[in-house]
């Protein structure tokens, strides 16, 4: 997943229903941001193999199996934050037609940010982010997604922590 959707996304809660808090934006500067990320995936989702060869199969059990003994990964990206960035649903799923979402915003605030989400049909997945504005210049947040496997100690399950530090105003080449 793109810096965009993990942290400029997620820095703004989608939609709100009339019972959940007011939809409020975080107090942050717009600009250019630097993010550090850690990530872990384990398990693997539900899939029908039967279909499947006996090399497709055994390359997807090897994926499998990969998951399952999954190490966290660290990056560091930049990104360019706009207005338009922060007002972006972070659970956006256009790549999944199928795929009903009911999000529900816990807390909206301009220290923060706290949504969950429950998926069903094509793409089922449960999931819950929460953002914290630490200043103007600086924010973490953290990000878990499961979505069921064969069965449950196969589910597939994506944590990800991260900080993010503005570098300044102007972006450059950076989107």
């Amino acid at each position: 997943m793109r810096l965009g959707a993990l942290v400029i996304g997620m820095m703004w809660a989608g939609t709100s229903i009339a019972a959940e808090p007011e939809r409020v934006r975080p107090d942050i500067k717009l600009g250019l941001w630097e993010t550090t990320r850690t990530t872990v995936q384990s398990g693997a989702p539900a899939m029908d193999m039967s279909g499947l060869g006996p090399d497709q199969r055994a390359a997807l059990e090897a994926l499998k199996q990969k998951h399952a003994e999954a190490k966290p990964e660290t990056n560091v990206t930049q990104a360019c934050l706009t207005a338009e960035a922060l007002d972006k649903d972070p659970f956006q799923d256009k790549d999944h037609p199928g795929t009903e979402c009911q999000r529900t915003v816990l807390e909206s605030t301009k220290k923060l940010q706290h949504v969950t989400i429950a998926c069903t049909g094509a793409r089922p997945r449960n999931g819950e982010m929460r953002l914290e504005v630490l200043s103007r210049e600086k924010v973490k947040g953290k990000l878990k997604i499961s979505s069921p496997g064969q069965s449950p100690d196969e589910d597939l399950v994506v944590t990800s922590s991260w900080t993010s530090k503005w570098l300044g105003a102007a972006c450059g080449d950076v989107k």
